[in-house]
């Protein structure tokens, strides 16, 4: 996830899109969890994955090779259950509730 353009980063666009990926998933594709890697150092973008419901199962060490030296990875999975949930903050959000 990257949010190009420095003004537009911080507004809730890349949670927006992740949610509407993950509600496209859910209610049409029906898989029961969907799981992605992340770069392990990138916490923005890893607080937003956990703010739709992921959760961090593992850190796959020196995976990539970015910037002369080796990074690692996050795994990261949401189940449907965990997605609803994240799905009714959201949307409560999106309401101006808290």
């Amino acid at each position: 996830m990257y949010i190009g353009e420095p003004s537009f980063r911080g507004k809730g666009y890349a949670r927006d899109a992740v949610m509407a990926l993950l509600s496209h998933a859910f209610d049409r594709l029906d898989p029961h969890q969907v799981e992605l890697s992340a770069l392990a150092e990138n916490d923005r973008v890893l607080a937003v994955y956990e703010r739709c419901g992921f959760v961090r199962e593992a850190t796959l060490r020196e995976r990539s090779f970015k910037d002369g030296r080796w990074v690692d990875h996050a795994i990261l999975s949401v189940n449907r259950q965990e997605f609803a949930g994240a799905r009714e903050r959201w949307e409560a959000s999106e309401r101006g509730e808290r």
